[in-house]
Parts: structure tokens; sequence; C-alpha cells
């Protein structure tokens, strides 16, 4: 179903919409106060031209959102804790024609703005016009987002309506929950935003949303899930991780909790079973995909011979997309079982960057596709997802993937996460450093650990091992390797 219909069909109800620290707000409000913005839009804002939306999880950011499905504007979400100097640059980038400031802290210089309060008096205000949605088409683009570049600037994606209605509606499959709230910490900068925020909105559930200031408060933290009592979690590993640091995550904590949607990250097989331990019976499922293929291509539910096999699928692939392992430098098709780049075409796959940038977008034997860099393979049906193909580095003569060396690092007892990082001195790694945290009540030794590893791996590939209490997270919820690489 379209995303503004599946939103609209809701307008009348007073069922809970969004949560967040602010509030709540009813499928009524939500609708009406984004019916008004969007006459605002339409009023401001040509066809096609972008609008960005700055905040975090308040409650003006939902209606934003709305407004633009509404109005057909494409919309740029800009997280509070993107810098404004990249905040700018993402802005023009995109052509971005008015900001939407659902949140105080950023007052752009190359597009007008629309503060809180002024967004406010517009969004809540009963006098205010409605507008009825504007005309659609399924190559429309529906919403922007920004991704690392390797040139060091960002590289904006463009998503069609048609893109992630296609997500959509393979996400519904692939769950078993079709009612209760729906708990997600992403930023709606981050693209599993879209997989917590749109399914809720189009399917007359509640968007519960954690804010980033909680991720280092358990209390409060645990107070708030309490509050939304989720019946599904769309999570990164990385979080499941912290949320399973406390044994308060637990199902006589969360009762209502029945299924979690990973994405974002390779989720660990040990997560798995710690989560089943806590949450018996709870349904896992594991996917997979980049920003530039909408949110995510691959998905399964989670077995018990996945988790004892130490390596998880990331799963089938979604239907009217496909996805083909080829060798990273022929470009030839590698048969099933064979490790190589993953190469996805199909109705998932955006139509390119902005601006001139192309990357991994292009014709393939004559099929628009995009060529991930992510190393993976395929057998009897099920992908699995490697690591990444640019992470390999070069020292003492040997190609190594630090990824290796993390799997190597998870499969030894205690250890919760891992992150492998090279140390440069002029340009050229001088040694491999790695950083480990715990499972909850478990003493690891750095010395003890490197032992392990010279048991196991050449010796050029180990690392000196430090073991931190807690992973840092960027806030994507993802392990935070720019965080770890200032460390002393």
């Amino acid at each position: 179903m379209p995303m503004t219909a599946g939103l609209l069909r809701f307008s009348k109800s007073d069922a809970p919409a969004y949560r967040c620290s602010q509030g709540v707000l009813s499928f009524r409000e939500l609708t009406a106060a984004a019916r008004r913005l969007a006459a605002l839009l339409l009023r401001e804002i040509p066809p096609g031209v972008p609008v960005g939306i700055y905040g975090h999880k308040e409650l003006l950011m939902p209606v934003c959102i709305a407004a633009c499905a509404i109005a057909n504007r494409p919309y740029l979400p800009i997280d509070r804790q993107i810098p404004p100097a990249r905040a700018e640059r993402m802005l023009q980038a995109a052509g971005v024609g008015l900001l939407l400031a659902a949140g105080e802290g950023f007052v752009p210089s190359s597009a007008a703005a629309v503060g809180p309060a002024a967004l406010a008096e517009t969004a809540f205000d009963p006098g205010k016009d409605q507008a009825a949605p504007a005309a659609a088409r399924p190559g429309d683009r529906f919403y922007l987002l920004f991704t690392s570049g390797s040139s060091g600037e960002p590289k904006g994606v463009a998503v069609t309506r048609e893109n992630a209605a296609s997500f959509l509606r393979w996400e519904r499959s692939l769950l078993s929950t079709t009612s209760g709230p729906v708990l997600s910490h992403a930023a709606y900068s981050f693209d599993l935003s879209v997989a917590g925020l749109w399914l809720a909105l189009t399917s007359g559930r509640c968007a519960s949303a954690l804010e980033s200031e909680l991720f280092g408060d358990y209390p409060a933290l645990f107070g708030r899930i309490g509050e939304a009592a989720p019946s599904l979690a769309v999570l990164t590993p990385s979080f499941a991780e912290l949320l399973l640091a406390s044994p308060s995550f637990a199902a006589e904590r969360f009762p209502a909790l029945r299924e979690l949607l990973f994405c974002g990250e390779p989720l660990r097989a040990g997560t798995v079973r710690r989560l089943w331990a806590r949450f018996p019976g709870i349904r896992i499922v594991n996917s997979y995909g980049p920003t530039e293929c909408t949110v995510a291509v691959t998905g399964c539910e989670m077995e018990e011979w996945m988790a004892e096999s130490g390596e998880l699928p990331v799963g089938r692939s979604k239907p009217g997309t496909q996805i083909v392992v080829r060798n990273p430098c022929t470009g030839g098709v590698l048969p099933d079982g064979t490790a190589g780049e993953l190469v996805v075409s199909g109705d998932s796959v955006a139509p390119g960057y902005l601006g001139p940038a192309q990357g991994g977008f292009g014709a393939i034997d004559g099929v628009f596709s995009y060529r991930t860099g992510d190393l993976g393979l395929c057998r009897d049906g099920l992908f699995y997802c490697l690591g990444r193909l640019d992470r390999q580095i070069k020292w003492r003569g040997l190609r190594i993937e630090p990824g290796e060396i993390e799997q190597t690092l998870l499969r030894c007892e205690g250890i919760a996460q891992a992150a492998v990082l090279p140390v440069l001195r002029g340009g050229r790694v001088r040694r491999l450093r790695a950083f480990v945290s715990p499972c909850e009540g478990v003493f690891l030794s750095s010395a003890a650990l490197e032992e392990t590893l010279r048991g196991i791996l050449p010796a050029a590939m180990v690392p000196s091992v430090e073991v931190l209490p807690r992973m840092p997270l960027t806030s994507n919820g993802k392990c935070d390797y720019a965080a770890l690489k200032e460390l002393p």
C-alpha cells in the first residue's frame, strides 16, 4: 500500500501513533497536523524540490515527515548530531528549498527555514487548512539520505516512492506481529528508521522512539521501553548488545516484546542465543541491505541450527530484487558457496546518487544494478554477509581483513562485541588494535586473549587487545569506529 494512503486510512483514529519524551500524538492529531504543514509546502515549494527536516525524535519530526509524503515533496532528514558544516553541505547538495526545524540548534545559511515555534503554530492550529494528498507517481523521489563518501564528502541517495512501498510490503511479510507498538532507536537520518516509523504509521501501530540521551542511562532507558510496551523492536545488533549488558533486559520486565528485527550490522550467533535465553520463544529476524537499496534486501527468521553453526545468514532475497555474487575484479558470476561482491538489482535499487557521483550504480550485463562493496556468498538460497571489501589492509606483505579478526574474537568465550582497527603512521599500517567488551558478569584478560589469538591466527594478524566496559555507539546504534580511533 502506498505510504500516504496507508497513513491517512487511520486519520480518524484516536489510537496512539507516535510516542517520544515530549508526549504522544494520536493518528488523528498527527495526520491533521501533517496535512496543515502539507498545505504550507504545496504553497511554498515547487514539485520535486526537497524539504529538509532538522531535529531528533521530537513530536514534530513525524509530522514533518508525513507532511512531505502528503505534499509529495522529497524529504531530507538531518539529525541534530550531524555537525552544522556537514548539514549545510547536505542541504546544498540536495538543493533543499526549505528547512523545517522540528528542534532547536541549527539555522541554515543556504535555505529558508521554519523554526519549531512557527512549525507548531501551523501544525496544531485547528483553523489552518488541511491539504488533500498531492498526486504522486511511483518514480517520484520519496526521501533523501546521505552516506559517507570515499572522497570525504557525503553522498546523497534518492529513494523513490516505489522503492519505499516495495520495501514496506516485503517488511510486513517478514514479520509475524501485526499489532502493538514498534520500538526504534535509529535516528531519522539513518535508513533503519524507515523500517520502524513507516511500518508503524501505515499499519495503525504506535511508533515509539528512543532518544540518544537515554542510551547511557539504563533506568531511564528501560523506563521508557516499559512505557512503550513494544511488541516489535527494530534494532541494530550493537544496540541489542547494549541492552543485554543489563540483566534487566528480559521477558520478566518486557513481557509484550514478541519480535526483533535486525539490520545495519552483522548479527552474532552469541547475541541470538542470549536473546532467546532472556526472551524464551521470541522471534528474531535478521536482514541486510545498503542505503542505496532501500533499507534491506534480504531477511529471514533465525532458527536454532543457524545459531549453532556460528555464521548467521542475512536471509533470502526480497521478491522483486535480484542479488548476484560476483568476482570483485572480473565481474564474473560466482558459483553457490563462493564468496564475492554482492550486487543488487530490481525494484529496491535507488535511481542513483544526487549530482554526478555514480559510485556503485551502473548497468551490469544490461541491468541497472548497485555494487554494494560487501563481501558475501549464497548457500542453498540463503545469503551470508562476510564484511566489507574496502576494509582490507596490507601489512607485512599480507592482505588482512579486520572483519576476520573480529569474527575470531567473537568466537572467544565471554566477548559480546569486538572491533579491530589499523593504527596508521605516515599513511602506513604500523600495528593492529582490537577493542572488546565483555558479556555481563565476565572478566576478560587482554593478555589471555592475545595468547588465544596467537594460537589461531598468523602472527601478523594478532592485534593488541584492549577491554572496554562498553563499546561506543554512533547515534545510529552502530559500533563507533571513529570514537575508537580517538582513544589514547
